[in-house]
């Protein structure tokens, strides 16, 4: 009886453990300098001259978002629905030199 029971809490782990790893591979993640401001969106402008749409709500809800300020560099994480990231945080980065690449998915 032991063994099946210890079976099922290994098997429901594993099965949590999948479903993360594959919520956290579509995340993306930008790096810029926030352009714009309008209530829960901001602008963030990349590296390579792209602007980006960031929804701030969800990342603002879960306490997990800095108050942007125009020209601040920026590191926004979360997915892409129709062209506009919807952050699930927004933090401060360092100078461009130190940021990491852009991932979008």
């Amino acid at each position: 009886m032991f063994s099946r029971s210890f079976l099922c809490v290994v098997l429901s782990a594993s099965i949590c453990a999948t479903a993360l790893a594959q919520n956290a591979a579509i995340q993306s993640q930008i790096f810029g300098t926030v352009t714009s401001i309008d209530g829960t969106e901001i602008v963030v402008q990349l590296r390579s001259g792209q602007t980006v749409k960031v929804n701030l709500s969800a990342a603002n809800i879960s306490y997990s978002a800095i108050t942007p300020v125009i020209n601040e560099y920026v590191q926004a994480t979360g997915t892409f629905d129709h062209g506009e990231m919807i952050a699930t945080s927004l933090l401060r980065a360092k100078q461009p030199a130190a940021w990491g690449p852009d991932i979008v998915r």
